[in-house]
C-alpha cells in the first residue's frame, strides 16, 4: 500500500501541467490543486502525498489539504480537518450508518460546509504562488475499502460548488486506492467493501447519473 501511495503522489505531478525547473529538479504547479482526502484509512495517503509533494513542488502553497474524517488527521501547514459521522452500529452496517448519520445530523453538515468555504477562499488566496488561477483541480483521494467513500458524491459536489464561486474552472480526478492482499477475515471483509465501492463508481459515471438522497 505504501508503494502505491507513493505512486500516486508522483503520478499526479506527473498529470498536471508541469514545468520542469532545470535548476533544481523541482516542478512547478500550474493552477491551484486541491486535495480530498475522505476516510479515517486516507491519512497514511495524506501524509505520503504531502511529503512528497512538498519536497517536489517548489510552489507547494498553491496546494490545500482538506481531510473528511471521524478521527485524527495530519497537523501541517495547509491541512484541513471536517468531522465526518462515526459509525454505531455492526461493521455489516458501516456504510449505510455513516450515511443516514450525515444526513441526520444537520449541525455536522453545516460545519463540513464552514470548512469547505474557508478552504475555498484560502485557496483562492494559494492561487497567487500559482502562473494560473482561473482553474483549479480537486484530486480525491480514498481507500476502496473505507465505509466513509460513501459519501463521496455528496463531499465532492459540495466542494465543487464553492470552488465553482472563486474559480472559472474546477476539474475532479478521483483516486481509490486498493489493498491488493492481507490475511484473515479482514481482508474478505475490506474486499467487500471495496467492491462495493467500486461498483457504486461505475454508477457514477453514468451519463444518467444524478445524485439522490439514499437515506429511508
Amino acid at each position: 500500500m505504501r508503494d502505491l501511495i507513493e505512486q500516486l503522489a508522483t503520478q499526479y505531478a506527473s498529470d498536471l501541467d508541469t514545468q520542469l525547473d532545470s535548476g533544481n529538479g523541482q516542478r512547478s504547479i500550474q493552477n491551484p490543486v486541491l486535495f480530498l482526502f475522505i476516510g479515517d484509512n486516507s491519512l497514511e495517503a495524506l501524509q505520503a502525498v504531502y511529503s512528497l509533494n512538498e519536497r517536489q513542488w517548489k510552489n507547494h502553497a498553491g496546494a490545500l489539504y482538506l481531510h473528511a474524517s471521524s478521527g485524527k488527521t495530519l497537523s501541517e501547514p495547509r491541512v484541513y480537518g471536517c468531522r465526518l459521522p462515526e459509525p454505531l452500529a455492526g461493521r455489516q452496517t458501516l456504510r449505510s450508518d455513516i450515511y443516514s448519520q450525515f444526513y441526520q445530523q444537520e449541525p455536522l453538515r453545516v460545519e463540513i460546509n464552514k470548512v469547505m468555504k474557508k478552504v475555498s477562499i484560502h485557496l483562492a488566496e494559494a492561487g497567487g504562488h500559482c502562473p494560473s488561477v482561473q482553474h483549479v483541480n480537486i484530486a480525491v483521494v480514498t481507500r476502496a475499502d473505507d465505509p466513509a467513500n460513501v459519501l463521496v458524491p455528496e463531499l465532492v459536489l459540495l466542494m465543487k460548488s464553492y470552488l465553482s464561486e472563486v474559480f472559472k474552472y474546477v476539474s475532479i480526478d478521483l483516486y481509490a486506492l486498493i489493498q491488493e492482499k492481507s490475511s484473515g477475515d479482514d481482508f474478505g471483509f475490506s474486499a467487500s467493501l471495496s467492491v462495493s465501492f467500486l461498483e457504486e463508481l461505475t454508477n457514477y459515471q453514468r451519463s444518467d447519473y444524478r445524485l439522490k438522497n439514499r437515506c429511508r
